[in-house]
């Protein structure tokens, strides 16, 4: 998903290469947070992954699952992306609410504006 829909498209050949790049800097990513937090629980590492995955996929997978083209795909990508940035940032600073809610509470709201502003724009079209 980030090499072919957030990532800017160079070349089609060029895709390949981009996707062995961003699993690599993930991989490398995981691995420093996971040596800094050596000592930490594996539960709460659970559920941050879950928050992470949660917050960004589960809204907008279930809103094109039963209403295709609800949203334009610029307002899914930020609600995916921006989500799950907030989760993380919910969880680096010890959030009261879990970050869990936090991801969904933003996908939730990029969505809502994203459906208002795509049926507002059809119904302005249409008169």
């Amino acid at each position: 998903m980030i090499s072919r829909d957030i990532l800017p498209h160079a070349k089609e050949s060029g895709t390949l290469l981009r996707t062995r790049m961003v699993v690599l800097a993930v991989i490398l990513l995981a691995a420093i947070v996971a040596v800094m937090n050596k000592d930490s629980q594996v539960l709460l590492w659970n559920y941050m992954s879950m928050a992470l995955r949660g917050g960004g996929i589960f809204l907008p997978l279930t809103l094109t699952i039963f209403r295709q083209h609800a949203v334009g795909s610029h307002c899914a990508i930020l609600s995916m992306t921006i989500s799950t940035a907030v989760a993380v940032i919910a969880a680096i600073v010890d959030s009261p609410v879990p970050p869990l809610f936090i991801g969904l509470g933003t996908s939730f709201l990029f969505l809502a504006a994203g459906y208002i502003t795509h049926h507002g724009e059809a119904g302005l079209s249409a008169r």
